[in-house]
């Protein structure tokens, strides 16, 4: 439990650290694709906070919790991460919508230049994001990987969001930092899709994998000699967690 808190905490200063500069970056600069990292950095803030949020109220064991939640509020965790993603996906359609309109409508038709202050400000954000990403992978929770998935995003969005107005400028084509921005916010309203559809399948009481369920009938088997065999085994997801309900039969004696 504290590993995750501070996995969270962690990752809460540095995406405060990586939005000032992006603000900075963004001033500096008219590019579409590094606005479009500004407002990933200012998700990525929002979504650490309600992480931290959900994480922390759902470890919460007071006699009153007790009461209003008997099983507990895991299930706060993958809450969170399904309302920010969402978030996440409405804000790219947005970014997408404003890349789509300025390659329909830009009538000056001239490549953004970057200067290197910016070009700076890009390079170490995916450094410390490649950290962020390869720490988190390693702590097991829903809330930190849904972090590490970001980070992974962050990793690939601000490497384009750099190179493709960079390029554009090389070789004076002005298109390119509006198609950079529009390819990632596809890319990234696609991504969050699919890790909203599994939380929410999971909230909704998915079948657990084979897997899975395979180990827990191997564990009920060997549990007591007395057990002869097992006539029903249901295992589907409680949020996170996994909800067994088992039906054996003993023996007579």
């Amino acid at each position: 439990a504290r590993i995750i808190v501070v996995g969270i905490l962690i990752n809460s200063f540095v995406n405060i650290i990586l939005l000032i500069g992006k603000i900075v970056g963004t001033i500096l600069t008219s590019s579409i694709s590094i606005m479009a990292s500004l407002v990933d950095s200012f998700l990525d803030f929002l979504s650490t906070t309600i992480i931290y949020v959900t994480n922390k109220y759902s470890k919460t064991t007071d006699w009153n919790s007790k009461n209003k939640y008997p099983i507990g509020k895991s299930r706060l965790e993958p809450i969170g991460v399904l309302v920010f993603s969402i978030i996440i996906i409405i804000s790219f359609i947005q970014v997408g919508h404003e890349a789509l309109n300025d390659l329909l409508f830009n009538e000056t038709k001239v490549p953004i230049e970057i200067g290197m202050s910016s070009i700076f400000i890009m390079l170490m954000t995916i450094l410390i994001k490649v950290g962020c990403w390869v720490w988190c992978k390693t702590i097991k929770s829903s809330s930190v990987q849904a972090l590490a998935q970001d980070a992974e995003t962050d990793v690939i969005f601000n490497f384009f969001s750099l190179l493709m107005p960079v390029l554009g400028h090389l070789f004076n084509i002005w298109w390119f930092d509006s198609i950079c921005a529009l390819s990632l916010s596809i890319y990234i309203v696609i991504s969050w899709s699919l890790t909203a559809l599994e939380h929410i399948n999971n909230l909704a009481g998915a079948k657990a994998d084979k897997i899975d369920v395979q180990e827990i009938l191997y564990l009920v088997l060997r549990f007591a000699d007395s057990i002869e065999k097992i006539t029903k085994l249901n295992v589907y997801h409680v949020g996170d967690n996994l909800n067994v309900e088992v039906d054996i039969m003993l023996n007579a004696n």
